[in-house]
């Protein structure tokens, strides 16, 4: 859909944010014969990176098949990876019967893929860089403008804007956190001869100090992602990476933390939106995805039983406080028995 003049177009549900969360819930949208937008923000330079890689986890694959857009992988997939090796130990994904395999995509091919989904499925698209005046909630629609004469109509809003929050502040949201302070950065390394033999394992490794994943998803080309619980040590570690031939690509908090509620009026949150765990677990994605769908089909069950529709939202924010939760715990568990300690300290 082109950014040509829009003049008071209704919908069912409008999505904010056009990633793994916001692609999931459209197409679950309009599978149930919802009338769906997806408003996206304008490209950047920054955003066709070509040497970027995002490590998906195995069970994408499902996610992906099951919505119909197995192409998105294919076409954006550089390598893939059978094996991890952590802290030295190689473990291999899957079991005796079943062998799994990672992926390795391009991040810009990704997400154009993603959204030329929209265009095959004919769920319009929208580009425009929001800002919180721009949305409008009243007790029984949203309304965002898109120019002073042009709006968008909505019965519902779903917030997939990531860790923007567009939405929440239109009532009293607030994080609840779960773990201590985390941040991130993520680079490229290029500094491997073209005739080196190439790795396809995903390497994890963990200290006191630092979670460090790393993955040569193309001949020639590493990429590097590093969690830290010092923020003191980021700069330092960063100039460290860079005297190593390390390109950064982006800096970011990842304490893990969900929204509370991830709910209001009219509106839910989902992806990052809603609910944030560290990238080192290798799920982002597919976690995206899943609170995506789900959240679309309580927006679904909403509109078919309005009288309903306060029990389908505190179903689905019951929902996903018990599916982030569960994460956290095994995460916790598994950095635990590592040597990373992520718990917040309990004060008495």
């Amino acid at each position: 859909m082109d950014n040509r003049i829009i003049n008071e177009l209704y919908y069912d549900v409008i999505i904010i944010g056009a990633g793994p969360a916001g692609i999931s819930a459209a197409l679950t949208c309009q599978r149930n014969g919802l009338k769906v937008i997806v408003i996206t923000r304008k490209a950047t330079n920054r955003d066709v990176k070509e040497s970027v890689c995002y490590s998906l986890h195995p069970g994408v694959e499902v996610l992906f098949s099951r919505l119909g857009i197995i192409s998105v992988l294919n076409k954006s997939t550089i390598s893939r990876y059978s094996k991890i090796v952590v802290n030295g130990k190689s473990n291999t994904l899957g079991n005796r019967n079943e062998k799994w395999s990672g992926f390795h995509v391009c991040r810009s091919k990704f997400y154009n893929e993603l959204q030329r989904c929209l265009e095959l499925h004919s769920i319009p698209l929208y580009k425009k860089s929001l800002k919180r005046s721009d949305i409008i909630i009243t007790e029984d629609s949203v309304s965002i403008c898109l120019s002073k004469s042009s709006h968008l109509n909505a019965t519902y809003c779903l917030d997939c804007s990531g860790k923007s929050r567009i939405l929440s502040h239109q009532s009293s949201f607030h994080s609840m956190y779960y773990s201590v302070p985390l941040y991130c950065w993520s680079g490229t390394q290029r500094n491997r001869s073209i005739n080196d033999r190439f790795d396809s394992r995903g390497r994890l490794s963990i200290d006191g100090s630092f979670i460090t994943w790393q993955a040569q998803h193309s001949r020639g080309i590493d990429t590097y992602l590093r969690i830290t619980k010092c923020k003191d040590l980021l700069k330092h570690d960063i100039n460290q990476g860079k005297y190593f031939g390390i390109e950064l690509d982006s800096v970011y908090n990842v304490t893990w933390r969900l929204l509370r509620p991830t709910v209001g009026k009219n509106y839910m949150f989902a992806g990052d939106a809603a609910a944030l765990i560290d990238p080192g677990a290798g799920q982002g994605v597919m976690n995206a995805m899943i609170t995506g769908s789900v959240a679309a089909k309580h927006l679904y069950l909403c509109m078919q039983q309005h009288s309903q529709a306060e029990l389908y939202k505190f179903e689905y924010d019951r929902w996903l406080m018990n599916y982030f939760e569960s994460k956290v715990e095994i995460l916790q568990r598994e950095y635990l028995n590592l040597g990373f300690n992520v718990t917040m300290p309990v004060y008495a």
